[in-house]
């Protein structure tokens, strides 16, 4: 049996609840959860108090696709954005060719092979999905925590197995959120209700956002120039919502009117959103919060 609050990305967004959700996981031996990746992206640590729990864990950005046997049609829900879990079950016997794909890398995550630097939370490289690797076992014993940061992975109880959760939101994990949540969410108002409540819970001066707007800018330059699958999406986005963030009533306020159409622009990477210009635009919102003038819708 597994408990565990779902959706908290909606009620992020949607000014409901803080920018965090715990978990509570029992179960018995020989149980699984399914393969998946904790909502865009989240950062999760999972904390064994009785028992032996197996993982495995893929990179974030691995081409799902290819890595889990996916169709496009799977790897995004009609209507809903991008899919967060996976009929792919690593613990079962595999077939020749799906083994065959994982040993031609060569290499496992995370081993002395991987380049850390250049898939780091805020590489620009993480907006090109990742070939396909092995991925990196580990059992995680009563007393221990195992961080699971935004990776798909998957967990199998050794034995009986008692263990808590948690997934947040942090400064590292915020511009792989808002990237992922502009590329695939349907919807782009929800992208800027997150983005509204995202800035109204900012206590570093307003600067948190506009610094991962900076990366935001960087993963779809990368996504531009590699050739990347995901800057066709962007751009499409950017297309269908351009319109749509000049025609913002006036009661949005102007200054998160720039604000989105800021947030337009760092979407397909355009080179003059500069550091310098997202700064005076973070200057300018925090100013207007302190001064109460109305600048969120």
């Amino acid at each position: 049996m597994e408990k565990q609050n779902k959706g908290q990305v909606d009620e992020f967004s949607d000014g409901k609840q803080g920018n965090y959700q715990r978990a509570l996981l029992l179960g018995g031996p020989m149980s699984r959860c399914g393969l998946h990746i904790d909502d865009y992206g989240w950062t999760s640590w999972i904390g064994v108090i009785r028992g032996t729990k197996l993982f495995y864990l893929w990179p974030g950005d691995v081409d799902r696709m290819a890595a889990f046997a996916y169709n496009d049609a799977q790897a995004t829900k009609p209507g809903q954005g991008m899919a967060l879990y996976t009929q792919f079950d690593p613990f079962r016997e595999q077939s020749p060719e799906m083994e065959a794909m994982f040993e031609a890398t060569g290499r496992s995550y995370g081993d002395e092979l991987w380049d850390w630097e250049a898939r780091d939370a805020l590489s620009p490289q993480r907006s090109t999905p990742l070939l396909p690797v092995k991925p990196v076992e580990c059992i995680t014993k009563a007393g221990e925590i195992l961080v699971t940061w935004d990776n798909w992975h998957t967990a199998l109880n050794l034995e009986a197995s008692l263990a808590v959760g948690r997934s947040y939101i942090d400064k590292w994990g915020l511009p792989l959120l808002l990237w992922r949540s502009m590329v695939y969410r349907p919807n782009f108002g929800a992208a800027l209700e997150l983005t509204a409540n995202v800035l109204k819970r900012d206590t570093a001066g307003k600067t948190t956002f506009f610094d991962a707007l900076k990366v935001v800018r960087d993963l779809s330059a990368n996504a531009r120039d590699s050739g990347s699958d995901e800057w066709p999406r962007a751009k499409a986005v950017h297309a269908a919502r351009a319109a749509e963030v000049r025609e913002m009533p006036a009661e949005a306020g102007e200054i998160f009117r720039e604000v989105a159409a800021a947030s337009l622009r760092a979407l397909v990477g355009d080179a003059e959103l500069t550091d310098e210009g997202l700064d005076a635009l973070a200057a300018r919102v925090a100013a207007a919060a302190l001064s109460d003038e109305k600048w969120v819708p």
